[in-house]
C-alpha cells in the first residue's frame, strides 16, 4: 500500500473538537472474503475491538481469530460485554484455558496468542461464517 502525504484541513467536528481531514492518495486493492466450509478449525486469538451498534447504540466486543495453517485467513465474531460462565465471552475464555468463576480476574489481552478450536458454520444467506462453538485444545 503506497501513501502520499497531503495537507490536512482543520474543521470543527463532533462536540466542537478540532478534526483534521485531507485528501489521501493511497492505492488499494479490494480483498475477497473467503468463506470457510463448515467444520472445526484450529485458531489463535488475535485481539478484541470494542464496538457500538448502529442499530441500538449498545456496546459489544468484536473478536478476531487467525486460522492456523491458512495465510491471511481470519474469523471474526461478536459477543456481548458480559462475562459469565454461560456467556459467549465466557465460552471464549474457557476454550482458551481460563476458569470463568466468581472472583476470577480475567483480562481480554490475556487471550492474545491463546489457541482453541472453533466450529464454524456458513450463515443461511451463504455470505459469511459464524462461530457456533468454542472447543478447548486437546492436551
Amino acid at each position: 500500500m503506497e501513501m502520499k502525504e497531503e495537507k490536512l484541513t482543520d474543521y470543527e467536528g463532533d462536540e466542537g473538537k478540532k478534526v483534521q481531514h485531507g485528501a489521501m492518495d493511497m492505492s488499494m486493492e479490494p480483498k475477497t472474503y473467503e468463506i470457510l466450509e463448515e467444520g472445526t478449525y484450529e485458531c489463535e486469538y488475535v485481539g478484541t475491538a470494542k464496538k457500538v451498534s448502529t442499530q441500538d447504540g449498545g456496546e459489544y466486543f468484536s473478536h478476531k481469530w487467525k486460522v492456523a495453517d491458512e495465510e491471511d485467513q481470519f474469523i471474526f465474531e461478536n459477543s456481548s460485554m458480559t462475562l459469565s460462565p454461560k456467556s459467549k465471552l465466557g465460552d471464549i475464555f474457557k476454550a482458551c484455558g481460563f476458569k470463568v468463576e466468581e472472583g476470577a480476574k480475567l483480562n481480554l489481552k490475556d487471550l492474545v496468542g491463546k489457541k482453541c478450536q472453533l466450529y464454524v458454520i456458513v450463515t443461511p444467506d451463504g455470505k459469511y461464517n459464524a462461530v457456533k462453538t468454542h472447543i478447548p485444545m486437546k492436551k
